[in-house]
């Protein structure tokens, strides 16, 4: 006959049986998660209208920057061109107060011419003029041409009006005083005489 023998452990459990410090623990069921707090919903709306505004200040300083950077802009070009005009015509006037001078000249020779001048006081008057005509022409200030040429009154200065059956209406006849350009801008007007063509007369019935 077989004795069943059972050992006890110092805890006096059975050696078959597991120990209870063997026995896996349940796990804690999870926590519902925390309502949010009324603060910290502030705190955020608060960090958003922040934001928001600071979005908007940084647009308009951005226009801002943009709008005097464009004028600026406008500034440097604006100024390089009175730079390059003040260059370009600022002798003009100089030129317009030696164009009088010149006129007297030019008068001059002409009277002499029809009278009975010495012919080396005109050869020298004549070299006088050439040299002055060619001084201005050295700053592009040079005389254009008006007689047979159609009134303008964007170069011409009408002094007075002829009338003539032969020569087509507004056509110049005359040229008191020459019109002077510097470059391509105007310095002075020409003073012409302007025909005006006579009308043939009606005949009554």
């Amino acid at each position: 006959m077989v004795k069943r023998i059972i050992i006890e452990d110092e805890s006096g459990a059975d050696a078959g049986q597991p120990h209870a410090q063997d026995t896996p623990a349940a796990e804690p069921a999870p926590e519902p998660p925390a309502a949010p707090r009324a603060d910290s919903t502030d705190a955020l709306a608060q960090a958003r209208e922040k934001i928001t505004e600071l979005e908007k200040t940084r647009a308009e300083y951005l226009d801002m920057l943009q709008r005097m950077k464009a004028e600026f802009e406008n500034y440097k070009r604006r100024t390089t061109k009175e730079k390059a005009d003040a260059l370009k015509y600022g002798h003009s006037r100089m030129a317009e107060r030696l164009l009088p001078v010149l006129d007297n000249l030019q008068r001059g020779l002409k009277f002499a011419a029809g009278g009975e001048a010495d012919t080396k006081i005109l050869e020298g008057m004549s070299l006088v003029e050439r040299q002055m005509i060619d001084v201005l022409a050295e700053f592009n200030v040079v005389p254009f041409d008006s007689i047979g040429e159609f009134f303008d009154p964007n170069i011409h200065e009408a002094l007075y009006t002829v009338d003539s059956p032969d020569v087509e209406d507004s056509r110049i006849t005359e040229e008191i005083e020459k019109g002077f350009r510097i470059d391509e801008k105007l310095l002075r007007p020409a003073k012409v005489v302007v025909c005006r063509k006579q009308q043939p007369p009606q005949l009554s019935d």
